[in-house]
């Protein structure tokens, strides 16, 4: 006959095919390893109060009976000589029959290991596209958008990368070493006097690396500005492959916007080439909708651009609504083709009622009643003063009023329009605040045309 050692607490029940076997239960100490004991982890089965639980499960006749039954609490297992177990829920964390051979680390040498684990652990995160952690190890960067979906690393945790950053570029080579030789004041200086051919072959190399610097940045957007087209072609030549990490970096991003905006289409192409992928995702950057405008303002004839344009006008419906995407919907308005500006228009109509007293939205209304094509202008005034209650709600509103002063300013046609449909209610937007600040505006234009 053998015996069987049991965790303590275990529900155990009865079963002739083991009759005759001897049950031995450990203690509540047993059933933790050498290691919890040492830690003073507290002991499995024992409750805050230090009250053993366990549980049980009737032993039924009927296996179909026993699936429709559910676990009940019962009183622990004291001395029990029984020969098979049928459910033990506790799971006994770190738990062996075995001792352990190894002596114990001291609590000192312990607290170094866990230290160990956590500097190994975060030095293997990377800074994405809402500044989280990274390792810059290596200066090519992670364009990968969807880190910017992680969580933001402590203050502490950034000091620390950023010293194991410094340390890494120490160990690199001599490339290194000259990034930490350069004189940014001696650089801006011969930038400023004049002597740029000098200052670009100073920093030539260290394009990438300048970038992502609070003051390097401006040392490269300074030297965009002012080198020939072949020195800038060899400068950016430095930032092919990382414009998605640079358009993250809140220093790089400015780097990313002067290419675009200093420099000829053919130099600047591979922006739009590098960020066709994750448009959706760079459209609702706070950085990343920067650039995409700058983008639309000086690419307008590529593409690639109209291509970017066209994924996305595809979400109009919610950057409408977006703090940072309305911006990205507003420069397609003012630079896009007149297909983009009329799907634009057929967005903001299919939800009128909610994007007028959106704060991010107006700015698009208003935006498309000034540049979308004729149609699409009057189809939306028409949808804004079609009834007199909904244009006096819209007037009370703090965004709506912004909308009711483009009405007011459209064309003569409409600012009557709008005027009459607004005059039977003036007392009771005089009561209101914002809407008092309405009649305002419209009893100045009464004024002008009466002059």
């Amino acid at each position: 006959m053998g015996l069987i050692s049991l965790p303590a607490g275990a529900c155990i029940t009865t079963s002739p095919e083991c009759a005759g076997k001897e049950v031995a239960f450990l203690t509540l100490a047993e059933c933790q390893s050498p290691l919890a004991q040492y830690l003073g982890l507290p002991v499995p089965g024992v409750a805050k109060q230090s009250a053993v639980q366990s549980f049980h499960m009737e032993y039924l006749a009927e296996p179909a009976a026993l699936v429709q039954n559910f676990v009940t609490p019962a009183a622990p297992v004291q001395s029990l000589e029984v020969p098979m177990v049928l459910f033990v829920p506790q799971i006994v964390a770190g738990w062996t029959p075995f001792p352990m051979a190894m002596p114990l680390p001291s609590p000192n040498e312990l607290q170094q290991q866990i230290h160990t684990e956590i500097m190994s652990y975060c030095s293997d995160q990377s800074f994405g596209i809402s500044g989280v952690a990274t390792s810059s190890s290596s200066e090519s960067g992670n364009n990968d958008m969807d880190s910017s979906r992680s969580t933001r690393a402590s203050p502490s945790a950034t000091r620390r990368q950023r010293r194991e950053r410094a340390a890494v570029c120490q160990s690199h080579g001599s490339s290194s070493s000259k990034v930490e030789r350069l004189d940014y004041a001696g650089l801006m200086r011969k930038l400023e006097v004049g002597e740029t051919a000098a200052a670009i072959a100073e920093i030539r190399g260290s394009v990438r690396r300048l970038t992502f610097e609070p003051a390097g940045c401006r040392i490269v957007q300074s030297a965009l500005e002012k080198a020939d087209q072949q020195s800038a072609a060899d400068m950016v030549s430095e930032l092919h492959g990382c414009v998605r990490r640079a358009i993250a970096s809140p220093h790089g991003n400015y780097v990313i916007q002067k290419v675009v905006d200093a420099l000829p289409i053919a130099l600047s192409r591979f922006v739009v080439d590098e960020i066709l992928e994750d448009c959706s995702g760079i459209v609702r950057h706070r950085f990343g909708c920067r650039v995409m405008c700058r983008i639309l303002e000086h690419s307008g004839g590529e593409a690639n651009t109209w291509m970017m344009a066209n994924e996305v006008v595809k979400e109009a419906v919610d950057l409408l609504l977006h703090n940072f995407g309305h911006h990205v919907i507003e420069s397609i308005l003012e630079h896009g083709l007149p297909e983009h500006k009329h799907q634009i228009a057929v967005a903001l109509h299919s939800n009128l009622a909610a994007y007028v007293v959106d704060r991010h939205a107006t700015y698009v209304i208003e935006s498309a009643l000034k540049q979308c094509p004729s149609e699409d202008q009057q189809m939306l005034i028409a949808a804004l003063i079609s009834n007199t209650d909904n244009l006096a709600w819209i007037a009370e509103t703090q965004s709506g009023f912004h909308i009711v002063k483009a009405l007011l300013a459209h064309s003569p046609e409409t600012r009557q329009a709008t005027m009459h449909m607004l005059q039977p209610v003036t007392g009771r937007l005089q009561s209101s605040q914002i809407g008092y600040r309405v009649v305002q505006e419209m009893q100045a234009y009464m004024r002008m045309s009466a002059h």
